[in-house]
């Protein structure tokens, strides 16, 4: 006799937030508007469009008006300024509606992959949105609507990638004519039609911010030194921003020139400005008055880069110049040439500051027995050789007389920089043209050692400029110790104390050998000091 086997039916869950659990009671109904731009006509009818869809909903005895949310001015292209499109899609989640009414698909959003995300999210919750325009819903016929909203979405994504496109045209067709919209910069006023009148006070601040760079000033310590006078930002602020100095430094702006198309949105789903090599850029010269003289800004633009190849001695190594305090990165060891670090000696519950030869303090005695020095002695022995000088100026000119051919008068080597700029850029040209030359990547294989030849020679162009480049910089920063010195001895000026600014604008280098500092000032001048 065969067993028969009980069965207990188990009766399936109520369901809850589903679309057809909607009919048991009214729905929660909201509405989404947007407008992409403030102009008048696009404002007229993002106020229709909410007007339009308060008298809809609340005109349906089954529907609970649940609001609208409205984004004004804003592109559909990103969700991440659209507050109140994210609002409405959390109170979706949350069981806070029970269906959206849109009027397009484009009015939701002009992303493929943001559309049937979100539209996947809310049919998984139970909550249709309602594409009037398409006459689509989202929740029905999952094949034939996740088909026709791709559809309707990709449209409108091409759609404002043609726009995009356009406007890009619009504004390189601009820049070719050199028509020049101004952008508000600190040091200049805008009139109304865009143009750039100089702003007195804010124009001595520029100046300023240039003068304190070739001074020796990082762009840290420039940032610094802005807040220690009182001297405001843009906006008001007390703090300047590092970055911010680094930008007025090279913009070509405080010149009387406009560098236009230096960046370029695309494609714009980065929703990021992005410097591209092989996009043309166009310069207008003099398009305004220049708050900065083309001598002081040439020299800014070569320190910049100058001290790109400056590494201060980190433990990473990968530190850059630092100017942090007046003998940062300008004392060594003369026993093994490390460079000096600055350290905070505590002794009997006081605070000395010393210097240290890194070598000495990572390896000890065995590898270099140089003792640390102390601040305040090596700021004193300073003291006496600038006072020296200044005090016997016959015998300070004689010694910069003696080598000012070796080290200050070495040349001008800008016709040497230009000259090898022609060259870099005829190699450049040449290796251009045999890519284009090649029919085919077997062509382009057959010549892969010809193109390495012609990038090394371009890489060895590029060094042998950056080294005069480089070189220039120190002449420049020799001439400018040289005039400070002379200046000093002109006016018969004695330091009494220890002046940072000074410091850093007078010393190239000093090198510790035990108690003997022997500091180089610039023009040849070599002096040393013993330490008290």
């Amino acid at each position: 006799m065969s067993q028969v086997n009980k069965v207990r039916v188990i009766p399936a869950a109520p369901k809850h937030n589903t679309y057809e659990a909607l009919f048991e009671r009214k729905k929660r109904v909201c509405a989404y508007a947007r407008v992409s731009t403030n102009k008048e006509e696009q404002v007229t009818s993002f106020e229709s469009q909410k007007r339009y869809y308060t008298n809809y909903i609340q005109e349906n005895p089954e529907w609970e008006f649940a609001g609208i949310y409205a984004d004004e001015g804003i592109s559909g292209r990103s969700m991440k300024k659209r507050g109140e499109f994210r609002r409405m899609v959390q109170d979706a989640l949350d069981g806070k509606i029970d269906m959206i009414m849109v009027k397009s698909v484009s009015r939701f959003a002009r992303c493929v992959v943001d559309v049937l995300t979100i539209v996947d999210e809310l049919r998984q919750k139970g909550v249709p949105v309602i594409f009037e325009k398409e006459h689509l819903n989202s929740i029905e016929d999952d094949k034939r609507t996740n088909f026709m909203i791709t559809l309707y979405a990709s449209i409108a994504q091409e759609e404002s990638d043609s726009l995009s496109d356009s406007v890009n045209w619009g504004i390189q067709r601009r820049n070719e004519q050199g028509i020049v919209r101004g952008v508000r910069i600190y040091g200049y006023d805008m009139t109304e039609d865009k143009k750039y009148i100089v702003n007195p006070e804010q124009a001595e601040v520029v100046r300023l911010i240039f003068s304190l760079y070739l001074s020796g000033l990082s762009s840290k310590g420039v940032a610094n030194e802005l807040k220690k006078r009182g001297i405001k930002t843009y906006k008001g602020f007390d703090n300047w921003d590092e970055s911010t100095i680094l930008y007025m430094l090279k913009n070509e702006k405080y010149l009387g020139n406009a560098l236009l198309q230096k960046t370029i949105l695309e494609p714009w789903r980065a929703k990021r400005r992005t410097a591209y090599a092989d996009k043309q850029m166009y310069l207008v010269e003099d398009n305004h008055e220049a708050i900065i003289d083309k001598d002081t800004y040439n020299r800014v633009q070569r320190e910049l880069e100058f001290r790109k190849t400056i590494r201060s001695y980190t433990k990473t190594g990968r530190g850059g110049y630092s100017s942090l305090y007046p003998f940062s990165c300008k004392v060594f060891c003369y026993q093994c040439g490390s460079v000096f670090r600055r350290h905070n000696y505590h002794s009997a519950g006081k605070t000395i500051p010393t210097w240290v030869c890194v070598n000495h303090e990572n390896n000890g005695n065995a590898v270099c027995s140089q003792k640390p020095i102390r601040e305040d002695e090596l700021k004193q022995a300073f003291m006496r050789v600038v006072n020296a000088l200044v005090a016997d100026k016959k015998a300070m000119l004689r010694k910069i007389q003696e080598s000012i051919e070796e080290t200050v008068g070495k040349g001008d080597l800008s016709g040497r920089i230009e000259e090898l700029d022609k060259q870099i850029q005829e190699k450049q040209r040449e290796l251009v043209t045999m890519m284009n030359r090649a029919r085919n990547a077997n062509e382009i294989i057959m010549n892969e050692g010809a193109q390495n030849a012609i990038m090394a020679e371009i890489e060895k162009l590029t060094e042998q400029k950056r080294h005069y480049e480089n070189t220039t910089v120190e002449n420049e920063r020799n001439s400018g110790r040289v005039e400070t010195l002379i200046d000093l001895a002109e006016r018969k000026v004695q330091m009494t104390e220890f002046n940072d600014t000074l410091c850093r604008a007078l010393l190239e280098k000093a090198v510790v050998d035990g108690k003997e500092v022997t500091f180089m000032l610039g023009g040849g001048l070599e002096i040393a000091e013993t330490l008290n």
